[in-house]
């Protein structure tokens, strides 16, 4: 019963689409834990372009996307970007499990009441935001993408502040 609550309190989007925020709106201040218990706030990414993707272990198209944006990651060593996916209401353990039974690799935060996730104004899972270098969300995307592949990649890469 619980599941099926917060499956209708966070649909599940089955296929994605990114587009433009609407407006110059700075990104909700957050300060969440890792798995670690090592705390993480929006602040400490300022000056790199940012994908922050909501997600959940039992949620099919946010695992079917968790490799890509791994890949993501690869791809964009070394360069002024940082991911962090942001497990919404779950316990530890759960995402603990799941991660190790992806093979995933990522910065993964805690949102174990979902305030974050409210506050950001998402409705459904996956949803991610592309913050820029100075904090403001400039893209959005609702459902499952190919962050990997090319369009995502330049999208990612005009946002990326420019070598002195």
């Amino acid at each position: 019963i619980a599941l099926a609550a917060l499956w209708m309190a966070n649909p599940v989007a089955a296929s994605g689409v990114i587009k433009p925020y609407q407006g110059e709106i700075s990104a909700p201040a957050f300060t969440l834990k890792d798995l670690d218990d090592v705390p993480h706030s929006l602040e400490d990414y300022r000056g790199k372009v940012l994908l922050v993707n909501f997600w959940a272990s039992w949620c099919s198209p946010c695992i079917r996307e968790m490799p890509g944006i791994q890949r993501l990651s690869s791809i964009m060593d070394e360069r002024p970007f940082d991911i962090v996916a942001i497990s919404v209401s779950e316990r530890k353990n759960t995402v603990q499990r799941a991660m190790q039974r992806h093979k995933l690799k990522l910065t993964v935060l805690l949102d174990p009441d979902g305030k974050v996730f409210n506050g950001w104004q998402a409705s459904m899972l996956p949803t991610s935001y592309l913050v820029d270098a100075a904090g403001k969300i400039r893209y959005n995307a609702q459902g499952p993408l190919e962050w990997d592949e090319g369009e995502l990649v330049s999208i990612i890469e005009s946002l990326m502040p420019a070598h002195p």
